[in-house]
């Protein structure tokens, strides 16, 4: 009973009822042989928890996600405990950097929180708030008046906050959340938020690597650029975090790798060279060649340089689009790590493609009708069969949000790359049915040339 005892104080927090508890008045009499049973459950659940907990604290984030999703899913596990496993169980997909499976999570969690009878233990309101909104596009910002607060609720709620925003790369925000958690003065009782503590911290000292002069702007010369990616690789052995951390610093070495040839390729240089202020019609005929290679990369870098917002259009929403038009190719890429594509693919040339694969190195592979195997780049490929990929890759999505994501993505590429009419019929579309996504691309579109 001792045992049992601790354990429940343990996982809860809370004091637990003992037998003689006028709460338990109503209970029917248990006989020593039950009692016993129940009493080895209790000890048995208690030990699942901790065993839990242990793996995150070991930053075996896959093994605590099972542990406590079998901990949620337990009908002998009393509440708020079930509730509370369902909650870290969306920590540790975020902790994995598996953003995805987070988002199921917290779409399962939070049903199973609104099946608890009212009159029961139930968790936090805030934490039901923040559980919904993990699963949608618009950040969590860091004076939502809704977090404030320092008890074990608000503490990971803000953890949460943290971990949606900064895998959304959105690490100003995050960076705010994070401090709040590592900041927070928690009480003896929550002792356990120490491990959670420690996690966030380790956010902060990514968020400070991230923050380096090297990913400010690319070096004036290819030399300059191969220094940058090496002392991006110091930083990748640095890091302390799982998923977007790793993803970041990848891709900033590609851009600056493809800069780098451009530099050293004298036909190349001018497609960098930036006026002082453009027109929009010819800025956007400098961003209509840069799409139609898929060289987005030079595309955000014409944008960043401009000294002002262009007449008729802002800086803030080109970039926005061009940025996305670069996650919708890395999409692709992730997307043919993993299953090699077959089909009937149009090529710019004219030329059909019957499969599409990535070698390991990440490059472009296209099998022709007879078998052989050639090098390609995105930029080979019409804007139409690109779009045809993405809709076969997003057709069964792993979760709602990563739907959204994706067509917004995929919006933004054809609206900078291909039909301009096609993404605003399908930003109608989509807005229907997404309010966050609504929301969203109108603030975008307002700021793009009509």
């Amino acid at each position: 009973l001792g045992a049992a005892a601790v354990g429940i104080w343990w996982v809860t927090g809370k004091e637990p009822k003992t037998a003689g508890d006028s709460s338990n008045v109503h209970a029917p009499d248990l006989g020593k042989q039950e009692t016993e049973a129940n009493n080895l459950s209790a000890t048995v659940i208690a030990k699942n928890y901790r065993d839990a907990r242990a793996a995150v604290e070991a930053r075996d984030f896959t093994k605590a996600s099972d542990e406590f999703v079998k901990l949620r899913d337990n009908p002998s596990v009393q509440e708020p405990t079930r509730s509370w496993a369902g909650v870290e169980a969306v920590l540790a997909n975020f902790l994995k950097g598996d953003p995805s499976e987070a988002s199921s999570r917290a779409k399962e969690t939070v049903e199973h929180i609104r099946s608890v009878p009212e009159g029961s233990a139930r968790l936090d309101d805030v934490l039901l708030h923040v559980l919904d909104r993990v699963r949608g596009l618009p950040p969590i910002v860091a004076k939502d008046p809704e977090m404030k607060g320092e008890d074990a609720s608000h503490v990971i709620a803000w953890m949460l906050a943290g971990l949606k925003n900064w895998e959304q790369g959105m690490k100003s925000e995050a960076m705010r959340c994070f401090t709040a958690v590592a900041s927070a003065k928690i009480s003896a009782d929550d002792s356990w938020l120490g491990i959670y503590q420690n996690l966030a911290g380790d956010y902060l000292a990514d968020g400070l690597l991230l923050s380096g002069a090297v990913f400010d702007e690319f070096p004036e010369s290819a030399a300059g650029c191969e220094t940058a990616v090496e002392e991006l690789e110091k930083i990748v052995s640095s890091l302390k975090t799982q998923g977007r951390a790793k993803f970041n610093v990848r891709a900033w070495q590609l851009d600056l790798a493809k800069h780098a040839k451009v530099l050293s390729a004298p036909k190349d240089r001018s497609a960098t060279a930036v006026n002082p202020m453009p027109p929009i019609a010819d800025l956007m005929a400098k961003l209509a060649e840069l799409a139609a290679g898929c060289r987005f990369a030079d595309a955000v870098a014409l944008i960043k340089a401009l000294p002002a917002d262009p007449v008729g259009a802002t800086r803030e929403s080109l970039l926005k689009v061009a940025e996305a038009s670069k996650v919708f190719l890395s999409d692709l890429e992730d997307d043919l790590r993993k299953q090699p594509m077959s089909g009937d693919f149009l090529l710019k040339s004219g030329e059909v493609t019957h499969a599409i694969s990535l070698s390991p190195e990440g490059a472009i592979l296209l099998s022709s009708a007879d078998g052989k195997s050639l090098p390609a780049e995105w930029g080979d490929f019409s804007a139409d069969a690109l779009i045809g990929l993405h809709r076969t890759f997003v057709a069964n999505p792993k979760s709602e949000s990563e739907r959204v994501r994706r067509h917004e993505s995929a919006i933004s590429f054809d609206w900078l790359a291909g039909n301009r009419d096609r993404a605003l019929t399908a930003a109608s579309v989509l807005s229907q049915s997404s309010p966050e996504f609504k929301q969203h691309w109108e603030t975008i579109s307002r700021g793009l040339p009509k």
